[in-house]
């Protein structure tokens, strides 16, 4: 990718790799290098979100006395944005049933929230990061458990790479106790 504006990143691409087949005398053929050939698609043109550009072979450049038979995919979709970052709530994934005993009375996320970099566009539709699923059916005492964020789609990065993990503080009490919120 060449002459990408200033202001935009490369969100996605559609293909990262391009097929092309040649046809030309044998010697060149057979002293065919792989870096000696590029394709190259100018995005100087390109504006925010989705665009599409074919790949010809004025997009290719390859030595003299090679010819262009095909092009495998014939178009690139490029989706291009402006970079942000945004802070984001974490919230847990709790999965399972709670012993019937048992009631949570207070949950503290250490970070409570996370400052993510991405796209302008990608980041207005991300509105909580969850972690990856935490069971409760085995929580009988308060305590404190570490997970790892679920960071999607993997264009987006947080800012502060040690909060890929996050602490989670809790505190139980026997549901027949009825507890008010004790601190953890």
């Amino acid at each position: 990718f060449v002459n990408r504006p200033a202001q935009y990143q490369i969100l996605e691409t559609s293909a990262n790799k391009v097929h092309l087949q040649f046809h030309g005398s044998s010697a060149i053929v057979k002293s065919l290098r792989p870096d000696q050939i590029t394709v190259r698609i100018n995005l100087a043109k390109a504006v925010e979100g989705l665009n599409v550009f074919p790949i010809t072979k004025e997009n290719i450049q390859m030595p003299p006395g090679l010819f262009l038979n095909g092009v495998n995919p014939a178009t690139l979709e490029v989706t291009l944005d402006v970079p942000a970052t945004k802070i984001v709530p974490v919230q847990v994934d709790w999965i399972g049933k709670l012993p019937d005993n048992v009631l949570i009375t207070d949950v503290q996320v250490i970070p409570s929230e996370v400052q993510v970099i991405g796209g302008k566009t990608l980041l207005a539709g991300i509105h909580t990061f969850y972690t990856t699923p935490l069971r409760v059916d085995t929580l009988t005492q308060s305590g404190s458990l570490t997970a790892p964020l679920i960071i999607a789609p993997a264009s987006l990065k947080l800012a502060d790479p040690a909060h890929e993990r996050v602490e989670i503080r809790f505190s139980v009490a026997k549901r027949s106790e009825r507890k008010g919120p004790e601190g953890g």
